[in-house]
């Protein structure tokens, strides 16, 4: 996996947001650039992955003033490692080729998933203002102790 950005940092939440480079998709990009100072104060830090070559990447990140990691995943490798729907170029419509469709991941500092969101289009996507009050959720009701693993 290539990245044009910044290393990821280990914050207390992160969301990874996997889009492709279609309109709706690069909306959803400057709409989380809108939010991104007030999702980093709360320990949330976007990182965007996407099938596309990472030189297209690097372009439109530079072209929409992107200030996040946007990462490249052209073998669908870490798409495939979370459960993300691939439309594939054999599908039963035409919708500009092989790409991951939009999934949403917050993960805790230790690495747990503590949500996740996946489609199998590109609507009804989680807004920044939904990510930051599940984020919140998620904080205002963790337990003190770890949960026991389940022996089975």
């Amino acid at each position: 996996m290539k990245h044009s950005g910044n290393t990821m940092k280990n914050r207390g939440i992160s969301l990874f947001s996997f889009a492709g480079l279609v309109p709706v998709c690069i909306e959803t990009l400057k709409e989380l650039e809108v939010y991104h100072a007030e999702l980093h104060k709360n320990d949330i830090q976007v990182t965007a992955i996407s099938a596309e070559p990472l030189n297209k990447l690097k372009r439109m990140k530079e072209k929409e003033n992107l200030t996040f990691p946007v990462l490249s995943d052209e073998f669908f490798s870490v798409l495939d490692a979370f459960g993300v729907y691939i439309h594939k170029t054999g599908a039963p419509y035409e919708d500009h080729g092989a790409h991951g469709e939009p999934a949403y991941f917050l993960f805790n500092k230790g690495g747990t998933l503590m949500y996740q969101q996946k489609q199998t289009g590109p609507f009804g996507r989680p807004s920044p203002e939904a990510i930051l009050q599940t984020a919140a959720l998620i904080r205002s009701h963790m337990k003190t102790t770890p949960p026991k693993e389940e022996s089975g």
